[in-house]
C-alpha cells in the first residue's frame, strides 16, 4: 500500500464519532495504542451490526468519501454505501479521505463480534479524539 493511502486516524474515526457509530479501534493501529513498536499504514474497526448502528455508519463512510478498496484497484471503487448494503457484509476494505482502512463485523478471533470487543474496549485519547 502506498504512503499516501496512510490511514489518517483523525479524518476517519471522527467522521465514526460525529455520526454516533458504535465500533472499535482493532488491529495494528489499536495495537500501536496500546504500546506496540509496530508500523501500520491502515486501521481496522469493528462495528456494531443493529439496523440503526449501519445506517450510522453507511452516513460515516460517505462523509469522508469512502471507496470499496480491492487488489485491483487500491485507490478504490466508488459504490453506493447504505445500511442494506453493510447488513449482507462480514468484511469490506476502504480507502477514504483519511486513507485506508478495513471494516469488519466478525474477527476470526471474536465471533461475537463488536460485542467482544466492546465490553473489554478502553478509550484512548488521540489528540483530543476519544476512540474506543
Amino acid at each position: 500500500m502506498s504512503d499516501d493511502l496512510a490511514f489518517e486516524p483523525e479524518i476517519v474515526l471522527r467522521s465514526l464519532n460525529d455520526h454516533g457509530v458504535r465500533y472499535v479501534l482493532i488491529g495494528g493501529y489499536a495495537a500501536v495504542l496500546h504500546g506496540s513498536p509496530t508500523v501500520t499504514l491502515e486501521g481496522d474497526i469493528c462495528a456494531a451490526q443493529g439496523k440503526e448502528n449501519l445506517e450510522q455508519l453507511a452516513r460515516a463512510l460517505r462523509a469522508v468519501h469512502a471507496r470499496i478498496r480491492t487488489a485491483t484497484d487500491p485507490e478504490g471503487i466508488a459504490a453506493s454505501l447504505d445500511g442494506e448494503l453493510l447488513s449482507k457484509m462480514t468484511m469490506m476494505n476502504f480507502v477514504t479521505d483519511g486513507g485506508a482502512f478495513d471494516l469488519t463485523f466478525t474477527p476470526a478471533a471474536f465471533p461475537s463480534g463488536y460485542d467482544g470487543f466492546a465490553e473489554h474496549a478502553v478509550s484512548y485519547d488521540i489528540d483530543g479524539l476519544i476512540v474506543p
